[in-house]
């Protein structure tokens, strides 16, 4: 028996992958477990909490997020202080928001 658990089907691609390629292996039972799915997802989990239109940004991908969200808000220039505001609207302390940029920034220097 195999349980494979993601945090997201988002396009679902992956886990179509992965459900392929373990259903060629001699497994008994397979289920699929995420905490959300997409609607647009092309892979539905056996098992899930919700789903979401909405963007998603775990605790462990805070960095990440901010990097990317940084860099759409330089390439168009805008101000610090919008991008500070959009990471709060999306649910990011804004003290946590700073020491983020911070490190994006001194990610960016390497």
């Amino acid at each position: 028996r195999v349980l494979v658990v993601d945090d997201v089907s988002d396009t679902g691609h992956s886990l179509r992958v992965v459900a392929d390629h373990l259903q060629r292996k001699p497994v008994k039972e397979l289920r699929v477990c995420t905490i959300y799915l997409k609607p647009q997802s092309i892979y539905r989990p056996d098992y899930y909490s919700r789903t979401t239109r909405k963007w998603i940004i775990f605790p462990w991908e805070r960095l990440e997020a901010v990097h990317l969200i940084s860099k759409r808000f330089r390439d168009n220039r805008t101000r610090v202080s919008s991008t500070v505001r959009a990471l709060k609207d999306s649910g990011i302390r804004a003290g946590l928001v700073r020491q983020l940029l911070k490190i994006d920034a001194l990610d960016r220097k390497d």
